[in-house]
């Protein structure tokens, strides 16, 4: 009887290991970047510390060569772009299977000292947030593998409070504007926000996710629908921009000087981004934009070989980041 005891005690003890091994999360780590200043060897030895030091805790470690097959098949080329990852980095990232974190790490010189960038990214998600993000100043190697093992315990933590935001798809109020126009704003507002450590849902699921739960029109956002779309989305903001002001045209031009001809492209774009707390429905931010363009001001040598689609991403592209992108990241607890 006592060995049947001890034999199924010993089952339930395997069986448990077994499941607790299950939910271990894995976790790849990607050669730091060299930002300046820092030799191919200083980069090993940063690589090996980070390694080291992550194999202590309960993750499992992919090998070296192991990711680098896994970010081939990704069609992700190396680690430097997702220091600053754009939309489609992560929309990628989202889609890579078996590796649960990518840490990435960028080092450089400034003056006489280091510093290191660390960023956490969920391949689950797509994610990327401030919270999941640390910087190190340190005078060398020694001092930096001193402050890697709290600076890591930080990154880690899981009780952080992790809040996201939603990009909805941009709203276009007038007829007759330029194809693509929305996806255009829409990829663009996205890179703006993550390189500014705004954490967005997986750019790619969002659409999706709406269109299943058949959401579509989201011109009037009540705060009942907030509410339930930040439950579905699982964010704490939406983001939605609108263009509500559209305008360009061409017409030619001489310069009575040399006789050059050429078309002066002049236009105007308009409109406003807004961010909602899915919690309250509250407007949290309205913060118009607005620009105009005159392709003579531009300078025409600076215009040359430009198409009309050049121009209106010219005007929305730099009013967004001249004028909403400084009031949105001041939003209280977007990032």
């Amino acid at each position: 009887m006592n060995r049947i005891r001890h034999t199924l005690a010993l089952i339930l003890l395997l069986t448990v290991s077994v499941a607790f091994a299950a939910q271990r999360d894995t976790i790849a780590i990607a050669e730091p970047v060299a930002k300046g200043g820092v030799s191919p060897q200083s980069i090993e030895m940063l690589w090996d510390m980070l390694e080291t030091s992550v194999r202590t805790r309960d993750y499992d470690l992919i090998s070296r060569a192991s990711l680098k097959d896994i970010m081939t098949e990704a069609d992700l080329a190396s680690s430097s772009g997702l220091i600053n990852p754009n939309s489609k980095q992560l929309a990628t990232l989202g889609k890579v299977k078996g590796v649960k974190y990518l840490l990435v790490t960028s080092i450089g010189q400034f003056g006489s000292r280091l510093n290191l960038t660390l960023k956490l990214l969920d391949c689950s998600t797509g994610d990327i947030s401030q919270n999941r993000s640390e910087n190190l100043r340190v005078a060398d190697l020694d001092e930096l593998a001193d402050k890697l093992e709290p600076t890591l315990n930080k990154l880690f933590s899981d009780t952080k409070t992790l809040k996201r935001s939603a990009l909805l798809m941009p709203i276009l109020q007038l007829e007759g504007l330029p194809e693509n126009l929305d996806q255009q704003l829409y990829a663009f507002m996205g890179s703006c926000l993550l390189q500014n450590d705004i954490a967005l849902q997986n750019l790619t699921d969002v659409t999706a996710i709406l269109k299943k739960n058949k959401i579509r029109r989201l011109e009037t956002l009540e705060p009942a629908l907030c509410h339930k779309l930040g439950k579905l989305l699982e964010v704490e903001f939406l983001i939605q921009s609108t263009i509500n002001r559209f305008s360009l045209t061409a017409a030619p031009f001489v310069i009575a000087e040399t006789g050059a001809q050429f078309l002066n492209y002049a236009g105007a774009v308009g409109g406003t981004v807004k961010v909602i707390e899915t919690a309250t429905g509250r407007i949290a931010a309205l913060l118009p934009f607005e620009m105009s363009i005159d392709s003579r001001a531009i300078g025409f040598q600076n215009t040359m070989g430009w198409q009309p689609e050049d121009f209106y991403k010219y005007m929305i592209f730099n009013s967004f980041a001249q004028q909403v992108l400084p009031g949105l990241v001041k939003v209280p607890g977007i990032r």
